[in-house]
């Protein structure tokens, strides 16, 4: 895949995370092919203050301080907050020693100021959300003049197929379903990688070793060390493991990578067993479906990877 290949996608988008380990990835690679107009952070795999603190280093360590970060919602719509520190740490990023100092928190929410972004902006551009649709869900139910403004949301979460915090559901829904079912009918175009493609495409500690190990760069030096940390759980260096939240920014960029469904959707709410699950709505409805990712060309996918990894400067 061509360098211009590559950057036939760079169109705008915003970026809407709680950084965590496979978030980091996912925003390493929207650095190559994107053009980053601003990330917005959540609780999910940790608390939104380290979510953004990390989201705030990450950056740091890119050199890329030039992309404006904004902390959003502490919890869930209505559900108290979950969180995963036995996958991430208790920073939300372990592995790597990011440099001590005091991280000032940008004024305004980041759902405020994600709504006086769109509605300035003169085309429509996507948001990119890899964590619990939080932010993204009260956007819409705050601001539904910005729909217009959006291209489409490109969402990592749900499964068709069985979860992975509970037999039903992925972590991301699970974690705020109420905002994942406003969002899955909201009417704006959304594409939905879940785990049944995300866990096609998985990468090995060895690999990441052998790719970016002897890199001079400390943003190749971070990835390496967090990976590590994601890899703890298994001492076998070829064990694979997937990189979820990566697969959201190359169905906005490259969904030609990628077979689909249009499917409407519906995100159980209430039910203390099925919480969180994404379910196909098999009766007539007004819900505009959603394009839900089935298969992913996977050696094609790993070219686009390691090539938006190289491109974003490792």
């Amino acid at each position: 895949m061509s360098t211009d290949e590559m950057w036939a996608g760079g169109h705008p988008a915003y970026l809407d995370m709680d950084p965590g380990q496979d978030d980091v990835w996912a925003l390493a690679t929207a650095l190559g092919v994107l053009q980053v107009l601003g990330v917005t952070t959540v609780a999910g795999n940790h608390t939104v203050d380290n979510t953004y603190r990390n989201a705030v280093n990450v950056l740091d360590v890119f050199g890329r301080n030039d992309i404006p970060v904004h902390r959003g919602c502490a919890a869930p719509l209505w559900h108290p907050l979950v969180t995963a520190p036995e996958i991430h740490g208790q920073t939300g990023l372990d592995g790597y020693a990011f440099p001590t100092r005091e991280v000032t928190v940008a004024d305004v929410h980041a759902v405020e100021w994600l709504a006086s972004q769109l509605c300035s902006l003169s085309r429509s551009v996507s948001v990119i959300a890899t964590g619990p649709l939080t932010n993204v869900a009260a956007l819409l139910i705050g601001h539904p003049s910005v729909k217009p403004h959006l291209s489409g949301i490109t969402v990592m979460g749900g499964s068709l197929s069985g979860g992975n915090v509970t037999p039903h559901a992925e972590f991301n829904f699970y974690v705020d379903p109420d905002a994942a079912d406003w969002v899955m009918g909201s009417g704006v175009p959304i594409k939905m990688v879940g785990l049944d493609v995300t866990r096609q495409a998985t990468v090995t500690r060895a690999e990441v070793e052998e790719r970016l190990g002897s890199s001079s760069r400390e943003a190749a030096r971070m990835l390496v060390a967090l990976f590590r940390f994601y890899a703890r759980r298994h001492p076998d260096p070829h064990h694979p493991f997937p990189l979820h939240d990566v697969l959201a920014v190359a169905a906005d960029v490259k969904p030609d990578l990628f077979e689909w469904r249009s499917i409407p959707l519906t995100v159980v709410r209430c039910d203390p067993v099925r919480r969180g699950q994404s379910a196909m709505i098999e009766e007539a409805t007004d819900r505009q479906p959603v394009d839900v990712a089935v298969q992913i060309d996977v050696l094609r996918f790993f070219d686009w990877f390691w090539e938006a990894l190289r491109l974003s400067g490792l």
